[in-house]
């Protein structure tokens, strides 16, 4: 740890305990089906979704309401059910994540604040005899709190739910524009051939805005802090899906059947929207945007969400003197997901831009860089092979039975 800023100290106190979130749906689906002639069917429907929620302190922050209307067609050529076309749009939404509409509450969640260590060098480069870490953290904090600990300018701004950031208007949904359409083809009583294409659009993604519109705010000890807002995103934060699915069937007799799928896909956008990890993340282009460009803090590109390829070929065989048992084997083929080289902590705008105002202006650790193109580059793509074992008869042993119900060998 050497006194260059390259160091910091991390506060985070919880100051109140939780009264416990309280997140409701409300919804009301009609949906119709009607045969337009001997050859066109068609279903209708209009779904609503009405949100209702308060945070862990008792604030309501959700009063929301959406419309999805959805239509689908199916047409049969010839009227035989060999050939089938179908084609659908529809509206999905999702319901608020409790995560994100519980992040401005300042009950059970953590304060953050960063504090750049300007104290002595401890193990710096060279150093031969090496302090104990033990011994390097107590030095560490020894000096910080004797140089006025909590009260010392942050390293960026700070992180007070309540105070800041604050939800003050209703969050509403996430949602999809869903545009799909297919073709079947029936071969007599042992064989199907299908095509499935669909396009998704997403938006009114989660987003936090820091600027110089929002203002401050100050706490009960009359501390100034720029002010974050939680709110839905516009257009600027995008994410798009297009992918083709092929799909075969074939029964040989009465016990084997084989089958298989293949995807094309793509998913590309400037904002991956969740992660693995956490859900639904926040937009935060908006935040201190005098300090960020597109180009190398959200560009668009594939995102960590996209796998191009994708295969699975099985085969399954029913043992005609053991009935109910299922003998299953299924081979699959997956390629890569993109990353890209970013530096999520490492990279300081400060220097390079005029403060137009703000308290504390965003650091290194608040301030995504990509170095190049998003997908710059490609994981390394995976097959593997399962063999499954399943029967709907009783299980000789009961700790066998799979989540699904079957027994599993």
């Amino acid at each position: 740890m050497a006194p260059d800023g390259s160091t910091f100290i991390q506060w985070s106190p919880i100051p109140l305990d939780s009264q416990g979130s309280r997140f409701r749906t409300h919804s009301l689906f009609v949906n119709d089906q009607w045969r337009v002639s001997q050859r066109v069917s068609a279903s209708l429907g209009l779904r609503w979704d009405r949100n209702q929620g308060a945070d862990s302190s008792g604030q309501v922050v959700a009063r929301d309401g959406a419309w999805s209307p959805r239509l689908g067609l199916v047409y049969d050529p010839a009227g035989d059910g060999r050939w089938s076309v179908t084609g659908s749009v529809g509206r999905y939404v999702a319901a608020i994540a409790n995560s994100i509409a519980d992040g401005s509450s300042p009950a059970g969640n953590p304060q953050t604040s960063l504090f750049t260590y300007l104290g002595p060098g401890i193990n710096a480069p060279g150093t031969t005899n090496l302090t104990p870490t033990p011994d390097a953290i107590r030095a560490v904090f020894d000096w910080f709190f004797a140089n006025g600990g909590a009260s010392r300018p942050t390293l960026g701004p700070p992180t007070v739910p309540g105070i800041t950031p604050q939800i003050r208007d209703s969050l509403g949904s996430p949602g999809a524009w869903e545009y799909a359409g297919g073709v079947t083809r029936q071969f007599g009583a042992r064989a199907t051939l299908r095509a499935d294409g669909t396009y998704r659009r997403f938006g009114n993604f989660y987003a936090e805005r820091t600027d110089r519109s929002t203002g401050t705010v100050r706490d009960p000890f009359g501390r100034a802090y720029d002010l974050t807002l939680i709110e839905n995103a516009p257009a600027v934060a995008e994410r798009q899906y297009a992918g083709l699915t092929l799909q075969g069937t074939y029964r040989l007799g009465t016990v084997v059947d084989v089958g298989g799928n293949y995807t094309l896909s793509r998913t590309w956008g400037n904002f991956d929207g969740e992660s693995l990890n956490s859900g639904p993340t926040r937009f935060n282009g908006f935040s201190y945007p005098e300090y960020k460009q597109a180009a190398w803090n959200y560009p668009s590109g594939d995102l960590s969400l996209d796998q191009r390829h994708r295969a699975r070929l099985w085969i399954n065989y029913r043992p005609s003197r053991l009935q109910g048992l299922t003998l299953s084997l299924l081979q699959a083929v997956e390629s890569g997901v993109p990353y890209g080289a970013v530096a999520g902590n490492g990279v300081n705008p400060a220097p390079y831009v005029v403060n137009p105002g703000y308290l504390t202006p965003p650091s290194a650790a608040q301030t995504a860089y990509y170095f190049g193109p998003r997908d710059e580059f490609r994981t390394e793509g995976s097959a593997g092979r399962t063999w499954v074992c399943s029967t709907s008869t009783e299980c000789p042993v009961p700790a066998a039975r799979s989540s699904s119900g079957n027994c599993r060998c």
